[in-house]
Order: C-alpha cells, then structure tokens, then sequence
C-alpha cells in the first residue's frame, strides 16, 4: 500500500472517531426530552454571575445550538465534506463545554461534601468514592475536550483535511 493511501486511511479514521464521539455526545443531550430538560439546566452553568443565570429558556436554546453544532460538525467530519466548517462547529461546541464540566465538577465535589456534612460520617467510604468519581468524571472530560480541540484544529489547519476517502473528492470538489 503506497504511503499517500495510508495517510487518507489514518484521516478518515480519525475523522470517523471524532464524529463518533460527537455523534454520540449529541444523543446524550438530545436524545430525549428528558435528556434536553437535563441539558437545558445544566447548561445554565454557562450562565453563572450573569443577569441570565438559571434561565432555562436560554439554557434550552444553548442546548439546541450544542446539539446542532455537534451533529452539522460531525456529519462534516465523517463525510469529509466541509471539514475545516464542522471542525469550526465542534471547536465553537467544545470550549463552553469544558466550562460546563470545570463548573460541574465544583458543584458535584460541593454536593457531596454536604451530603458528608450531614451523614454523621457513617457512610464516609461510599461518599469519598462518590467525590472522587464525580471529581474524576468531570475532569477527565474536560480533558477529553482539551483532545477534541487539538484534533479539530489539526483538522482546520492541515493541508488535506479528507484526503481521497471523503464525498467531496467523490464529488469533484
């Protein structure tokens, strides 16, 4: 197999895996209404310190622009068919979303520690895994999102973001 066919293979792979997370990510904030009410709340945590803190409304509209940015970016992506414009899309999506877990995380550790504060130290094994994994959970996501970025951007930034295996070669664009 010659070299260039190796490098549009590892793009499309790696296109295909970026769009899997997000395609997936979606689902869990859209996928339902109750996923989008749970979506809408949270998402006020971009809120926080602002006359719109705890709106709802905004909150749903900021869950339907995440929603959409993240399938639009996606669906780019795994075609290979407006790349560098879903790669956009999913970086626009991503920062706010690591906010959104860096806030989530204080607010989980918060909570636990006064569910601590009033259980008289009798379940204090299981509340210390509980703020671990909440604290862990969170952090290794907005990790992940720090990952997604750096991929977005090399997708944005490189010469050949699709290579031959994309519908916009097959396309003649």
């Amino acid at each position: 197999m010659d070299s260039a066919l190796i490098n549009d293979i590892g793009l499309f792979v790696l296109r295909a895996s970026v769009a899997y997370v997000y395609l997936h990510g979606a689902w869990m904030i859209a996928g339902t209404a109750e996923r989008r009410r749970l979506t809408a709340e949270r998402s006020t945590v971009l809120l926080n310190n602002t006359s719109l803190a705890q709106s709802i409304p905004i909150g749903r509209l900021l869950g339907a622009g995440a929603a959409s940015f993240m399938v639009i970016g996606s669906m780019a992506l795994l075609i290979g068919f407006g790349t560098r414009i879903g790669a956009v899309l999913l970086i626009v999506f991503t920062i706010p979303g690591i906010i959104v877990h860096l806030r989530e995380l204080l607010q989980a550790v918060e909570l636990v520690d006064k569910v601590a504060a009033h259980s008289r130290g009798e379940p204090a094994d299981i509340l210390a895994k509980l703020r671990w994994s909440a604290y862990a959970g969170h952090r290794s996501s907005a990790n992940k999102n720090y990952a997604l970025i750096g991929t977005a951007l090399f997708l944005l930034l490189c010469n050949d973001p699709n290579g031959q295996l994309s519908l916009s070669v097959a396309l003649g664009i």
